[in-house]
């Protein structure tokens, strides 16, 4: 017996400890779980109305456009109403669903990223509608001036009617104006219907403005009922009469998706700025250049590949399908089948379309045939594409000119200066090739923005001849600039007339030394933008100094977002000498903030704000991140809360078995 009941206790023993280590294993598992997920933050809305631009509501963390995703995936469109960022967001590469995510589930509302950023976007959605937003189908609605930084796009879509994949969104009926996405996007397979892919944006029912697309971008496959694959730089198919594509570059590789045997009518369509362009606008594609590879993948029907639009559908023959494109990278298909390599369009179906002015090199690899217009019968409008060799994208001369040498009548012309024009720039660090204004600056970097000035600085001396600004813009409507505000401070005396697009700088007899900030304000497109330069007037051979600059905004380690702990935050400035100010009561932070001096300590949810600065430069804009602290992981999913019950559970049993036997 004395023995039964030391056996007897030591099982007791190791049952307990087998329930205290059950208890706190699955308790750690549900933690773990809970930090993993969105912690949603709800939107000020009453602060603000949504009703205006000017009344937008406002969007500053990861919690926030969460819970946008929530609220409009459970079924408030947001019909009209107006949504901005207020600073960059970093997703950090977790899950994300698609704001409007399917048919009964759309974002009918505007949005404006303010040239903010949203960084590592991670979405391996199952469903047809993939990317930031899923389907926003108000013709009225625009997504504007928003940057995805590091993309990682995957659809998982496998065997649903159809699949649209896009970088901002996977279907857009309204307006996507000054956009950019870098990283991979890639679709989803179709059992039915079109499986279309693009960076920007799958399908576009609308205008894609001045966007612009780095890294890559591979199409899904398309499986039955005669359905082609498309996939391109910007838009995987142009839909409609209202859809167009204007001022974009991509410098991405595009491979298009598959198409099996079973699908005996299908195409493979891969192109530099569209797979499919099946609209009905004139030009359909105008100002864009692609300078990735586009690989057009298996079809059974056809394979298209073109540099600019793999395949041309026009319903109206007079219509422009491309007008004012380039493409410089390699062309070429894999399919073991009928195949199409085009310089600029792989395929235009009956010839139906016209192009203008557009090149393509002949120097890169993959044309089936050295045409611009791979048809199989020679298209009329092969004169209207031009091969030339990669030294020759240097001579800006070329682009005034047709494959004769003859200057391109009327608005065929490109109208390229030798630093800047309206439109093209050569870059200084870069003069392999012209590149779009509103996207790099002149020393080549990539500035995604609207509109961009000439110069930062101008600088004149007494007694010498007067200095001219181009005024540059996309679209530029010649008439429409004008000077608000620029008259100079004290001591700088000069007076500003216009001529075009040019604003004429000229000093006065009596111009003293000095500098001064000008404003210039000006329309495109009949929208109101402006834009600054400095002004630095100096004698004789003074060598002028560095221009000033803005200091970088700073980064925070780790970003925003949830913990279930409290979280030791750094800051850094890539800005060398800057010195970091920062509040953490959501006030706006100023040079007379709190001066980071190591990290921060956050043990509750704050709102974070830092600004860099530096004497003689800009302030940094500011940077905005929310963390949300909730102490043991609270609020987790299902799975969570199940398991840290059983843990629970198993706690108890194991009580009431040693007291029973206690008993």
């Amino acid at each position: 017996m004395f023995w039964r009941r030391i056996l007897w206790k030591r099982v007791r023993c190791a049952f307990f400890a087998l329930a205290v280590c059950a208890a706190l294993l699955f308790g750690f598992a549900a933690g773990a779980q809970a930090a993993d997920l969105w912690v949603l933050v709800p939107i000020d809305t009453t602060s603000n109305t949504g009703d205006s631009e000017a009344d937008a509501y406002k969007i500053g963390s990861q919690g926030q456009l969460a819970w946008l995703a929530s609220k409009v995936n459970g079924g408030e469109a947001y019909g009209g109403k107006y949504f901005e960022l207020t600073g960059d967001i970093d997703l950090g590469g977790k899950e994300w669903t698609p704001i409007g995510k399917g048919m009964t589930s759309t974002f009918d509302g505007n949005f404006d990223g303010k040239n903010h950023k949203i960084l590592n976007l991670k979405c391996n959605s199952d469903g047809e509608l993939v990317g930031l937003f899923g389907i926003i189908p108000d013709t009225s609605s625009k997504i504007k001036n928003l940057h995805l930084v590091n993309v990682s796009i995957d659809s998982a879509c496998s065997g649903a009617d159809t699949s649209a994949t896009g970088g901002i969104a996977g279907i857009m009926f309204g307006e996507i104006d000054n956009c950019s996405v870098t990283g991979s996007v890639a679709g989803g397979q179709s059992s039915s219907f079109y499986s279309d892919t693009g960076g920007i944006v799958g399908v576009a029912h609308g205008f894609v403005t001045n966007c612009f697309v780095g890294g890559s971008v591979t199409g899904g496959d398309s499986t039955g009922n005669n359905r082609p694959s498309s996939t391109g730089g910007i838009v995987g198919r142009l839909e409609g009469p209202n859809a167009g594509v204007v001022g974009c570059s991509v410098e991405a590789d595009v491979t298009g998706g598959n198409i099996p045997a079973s699908n005996a009518g299908g195409h493979s369509n891969a192109g530099g700025i569209a797979g499919l362009d099946y609209s009905g606008h004139t030009p359909n594609i105008s100002n864009c250049y692609a300078s990735g590879n586009v690989t057009a993948g298996q079809g059974q029907a056809g394979s298209n590949a073109g540099g600019i639009v793999g395949l041309v559908s026009l319903l109206d023959a007079s219509k422009t399908a491309v007008s004012k494109c380039y493409s410089f990278g390699a062309v070429s298909s894999v399919s073991t089948g009928a195949k199409r390599a085009g310089g600029v369009i792989g395929q235009m179906d009956d010839d139906k379309g016209k192009v203008a002015a557009s090149y393509w090199n002949k120097n890169a690899a993959g044309q089936t045939a050295a045409k611009g217009i791979a048809n199989d019968t020679p298209s009329a409008q092969e004169p209207n594409t031009v091969a030339l060799s990669a030294p020759d994208f240097a001579n800006k001369d070329k682009f005034d000119r047709d494959a004769d040498g003859n200057v391109w009548p009327g608005t065929g012309k490109w109208d390229i200066g030798n630093f800047m024009a309206s439109t093209w720039i050569y870059p200084a660090s870069d003069h392999s090739r012209p590149r779009l204004l509103a996207f790099f600056d002149g020393g080549g970097a990539v500035k995604p923005q609207f509109v961009w000035p000439t110069p930062n600085a101008v600088s004149v001396r007494a007694g010498e001849p007067d200095k001219t600004v181009a005024i540059s813009a996309l679209d530029f409507t010649p008439g429409q600039i004008s000077v608000t505000g620029a008259t100079p401070l004290n001591p700088v005396d000069a007076t500003f007339t216009f001529s075009g697009n040019v604003l004429t700088v000229k000093p006065k007899a009596t111009t003293a030394l000095g500098a001064t900030s000008v404003t210039v304000s000006f329309k495109v497109g009949g929208a109101d933008h402006s834009t600054s330069f400095r002004l630095n007037v100096y004698e004789g051979a003074v060598v002028p100094p560095p221009l000033p600059t803005q200091v970088e905004v700073p980064v925070a380690t780790p970003a925003g977002g949830s913990f279930a702990a409290a979280v030791d935050v750094t800051l850094s400035c890539a800005t060398a000498g800057a010195e970091i100010r920062y509040t953490l009561d959501g006030s706006a932070p100023t040079a007379a903030s709190t001066l980071y001096a190591g990290p921060i300590k956050i043990d509750a949810t704050k709102t974070l704000k830092a600004i860099a600065v530096k004497a003689g430069m800009t302030d940094s804009d500011v940077l905005t991140q929310t963390y949300t602290i909730t102490p043991g992981g609270g609020g987790g999913g299902g799975g969570g809360g199940c398991d840290a019950g059983f843990g629970l559970f198993a706690l108890i049993l194991g009580g009431l078995y040693l007291r029973r036997k206690r008993g």
